[in-house]
């Protein structure tokens, strides 16, 4: 009995060290890393905004790169949810959801664990530029109620999640560090030509004059969303524009408003699907509004002429940020990409 009665004083000892620590120890938790990366706040946005690109830096995706993962919404916009569901042992399962966008300054989600226990964080990245280049910023906050709180000095957070946000932005600043360099500014536009994928495409393509292309954009723009849900289908990144010619003594053109997709599917027959084959490409980020983006397509005409290359079809303008997510004309992105004929 006088062993038990010993067991019982240490047991309520630590119950009420337990509960003294809880009430003590703040119940909001943080933690970040940092990294300089070499390349311009721009050049690194895309790779933390976008869900497929940040699959390719995360420490987590090594962990089991067989887990099974889904994406509702268009990826790298607010609202987009990336759900994951993997090994219970290492990544377990949950969801993300992009609730801000700052265009190359921050991305904040809410994280929603299921597996292997319940919980929620807010992860963030922001992006500071530096003389050296971009400095990434990278961390989660979250809350753990009285009495839990207590148990944080003895996790170990800022030892193993801080490992693995520190593999993860090694693994960005290299992925970043690697791509092609920007070509020296031509015509005020900086130029790159670099190895693009193959990508697929479902599009709705017709011959439009220039003063009809708004109506028709936002025709079918809404029509593709339906025809996407209708297939089950996922958008594999932003809303694009393939132009397969542009007259402008007819003040006409042959083009396709296109969502990407990761493959082709079944959908309805008003809708065509595209491959659009791995090769060379001249890329350009525009930014402003669309009344000046065809300084820019004359710029890529006159830099792949001075260069002595030849310009395929069709080429495609990708429209990452918009007036949907930003009202500030000078704040939007346009990628345009002109394949090179070998």
């Amino acid at each position: 009995m006088k062993t038990l009665r010993i067991i019982l004083i240490v047991l309520a000892a630590l119950a009420g060290i337990f509960l003294i620590m809880g009430l003590v120890l703040p119940k909001d938790y943080q933690l970040e890393r940092s990294i300089v990366i070499e390349a311009a706040p721009e050049v690194v946005f895309p790779y933390v905004q976008r869900f497929e690109e940040r699959s390719k830096w995360y420490s987590w995706n090594k962990l089991d790169p067989d887990m099974d993962t889904a994406l509702e919404g268009p990826d790298g916009q607010v609202g987009t949810v990336y759900k994951w569901t993997g090994d219970p042992q290492t990544v377990g399962s949950g969801s993300q959801e992009i609730v801000e966008i700052v265009p190359n300054e921050k991305v904040r989600n809410k994280i929603v664990f299921e597996e292997p226990m319940e919980a929620e964080a807010m992860d963030y990245v922001t992006l500071e530029p530096v003389e050296a280049g971009t400095r990434v910023n990278w961390g989660f906050e979250s809350r753990f109620p009285f009495p839990w709180n207590a148990l944080l000095p003895f996790m170990g957070m800022e030892k193993s999640v801080g490992k693995d946000y520190e593999e993860g932005l090694s693994a960005l600043k290299e992925l970043v560090e690697s791509q092609p360099k920007a070509a020296a500014r031509f015509r005020g536009f900086g130029m790159q030509v670099v190895d693009m994928p193959e990508r697929h495409f479902v599009l709705l393509r017709d011959r439009v004059s220039f003063d009809e292309m708004p109506q028709f954009f936002e025709r079918t723009y809404g029509e593709l969303t339906s025809a996407l849900k209708q297939a089950g289908a996922q958008m594999a990144g932003h809303p694009s524009a393939l132009y397969y010619s542009w007259d402008e003594e007819e003040q006409m053109t042959d083009m396709a408003p296109a969502f990407p997709i990761r493959r082709k599917g079944t959908f309805p027959s008003a809708f065509s699907q595209t491959t659009l084959p791995a090769g060379k490409a001249i890329v350009v980020d525009y930014r402003g509004g669309y009344d000046r983006l065809s300084e820019a397509h004359n710029a890529v005409d006159a830099f792949a002429r001075e260069n002595g290359m030849t310009l395929g079809a069709p080429a495609m303008e990708e429209y990452i940020t918009g007036p949907e997510q930003e009202p500030d004309t000078s704040r939007w992105l346009t990628q345009i990409i002109y394949p090179v004929e070998s």
